[in-house]
């Protein structure tokens, strides 16, 4: 059975797994300081995997900016602009190859998040669709014709500049852009509007109205630019706080000029379990729903056995939501 190794490099946290076939076997969470410090025991871990057994290839998913582009100077190596101290020219390829000798891939965080959630989760049957994490920073993934795009460098839809909510006087926490999405409605920037009290915030607090206001705002130009058939809002600050994700759906079509029927706000799927093959899609349910009697659940569940599963989940709509908005 083929042997694969994967890493995946987070804002704050460091994953390696360790798979057979399509099982994740074995997991191992390192935390992220500096790039050195951090590397060392990733690639202890990996060495100690590939002695037992040989390790028949490694992937990576990493923090950006990265080089993602073979052929390319800086494939593999994290970008000098990057904001994180330590990381500036890291060459990741260099440093986790060697501990396998096997060959290596390496994209963004997000564009691996998004490529699990087209073959496993959320997206399954479509080919063109986004995948963005609100947490730490904002980053997109953006997957066009089944493939996530790339070339002279990868998307960094986390700084589209957003129109701003009336009465939002904060001004951004990008150190690059001030008040891009990212600035607003990320999570270090929830922190920086709010003294470090993001976690503690009520979910009534009126600064949850800027921070969803800014991600429809960025949903509506990933719909109007890309067309794509569904968006996936993962991240701390979305599954933390799942109104965020219901509000920005509500609000996404008040920033549009059009609609698209097809198009859907899902969120991310379940974590496989070790061991076990990928979990399906978790189906969201508003806040306001019910579980159904186990009756109602069995009849449903013989009802998907005996029909051809549809193209896109039976998820809200776009015009769906401005219709339920309206009423309201």
């Amino acid at each position: 059975m083929t042997r694969l190794a994967g890493v995946e490099l987070g804002g704050t946290k460091a994953m390696v797994v360790l798979g057979e076939g399509t099982d994740i076997v074995e997991r191992v969470r390192f935390e992220v300081s500096e790039g050195a410090a951090t590397l060392a025991p990733i690639v202890a871990q990996l060495a100690d995997w590939n002695r037992k057994r040989r390790i028949d290839a490694l992937g990576i998913a990493s923090f950006g900016p990265l080089g993602v582009t073979p052929g390319q100077a800086g494939y593999g190596r994290i970008s000098d602009t990057t904001p994180k101290p330590g990381w500036a020219g890291t060459d990741l390829i260099e440093a986790l190859r060697k501990a396998v000798e096997a060959p290596t891939a390496i994209h963004t965080d997000v564009a691996a998040a998004a490529l699990a959630e087209g073959r496993w989760g959320s997206a399954r049957g479509c080919r063109d669709y986004c995948y963005a994490t609100i947490g730490t920073g904002i980053g997109i993934g953006i997957i066009a014709g089944g493939q996530p795009i790339r070339a002279a460098l990868h998307p960094e839809a986390g700084h589209i500049r957003v129109r701003r909510s009336p009465g939002d006087s904060f001004p951004g926490s990008c150190p690059f852009h001030g008040d891009c999405v990212e600035g607003i409605a990320s999570g270090s920037a929830l922190a920086a509007r709010t003294g470090g009290r993001g976690k503690a915030l009520p979910d009534d607090d009126p600064v949850w109205t800027f921070v969803i206001d800014a991600i429809a705002e960025c949903c509506a130009t990933l719909f109007l630019t890309l067309a794509s058939e569904r968006i996936i809002l993962g991240g701390g600050v979305t599954n933390e706080r799942r109104f965020c994700r219901t509000r920005s759906l509500c609000a996404a079509p008040n920033c549009s000029t059009a609609s698209y029927p097809t198009s859907r706000i899902a969120r991310p799927s379940r974590r496989p379990r070790l061991a076990r093959t990928p979990a399906r899609a978790d189906r969201y349910c508003s806040p306001k729903a019910r579980s159904p009697a186990p009756e109602k659940r069995a009849k449903r569940k013989r009802r998907r056995l005996s029909t051809p599963p549809p193209l896109f989940s039976n998820r809200r709509t776009i015009s769906g939501c401005r219709a339920q908005t309206t009423r309201r």
